[in-house]
């Protein structure tokens, strides 16, 4: 299978090989060259339950139960 074939198919038209044969490596890049991360996380701040909800990637209602639990500052 032809990996630029699949990508450019609809998924409601794959059969299941097809699919699972792009879940396997379609998430591969197709150029070698990559970015190396550093080794220490970079923090990321979000500001309001907005930001919380896409750190998350949650609803609102969600964002606000977690903000409210206490669980992150």
């Amino acid at each position: 299978m032809i990996l630029e074939e699949l990508l450019g198919k609809p998924v409601w038209q794959m059969t299941g090989e097809e699919l699972l044969f792009l879940a396997r490596h379609g998430s591969q890049p197709s150029n070698t060259t990559t970015e190396e991360s550093p080794s220490k996380e970079q923090r990321r701040y979000v500001y309001g339950l907005s930001g919380i909800a896409r750190l998350f990637g949650c609803s609102l209602p969600i964002a606000n139960r977690i903000k409210q639990s206490g669980k992150i500052d």
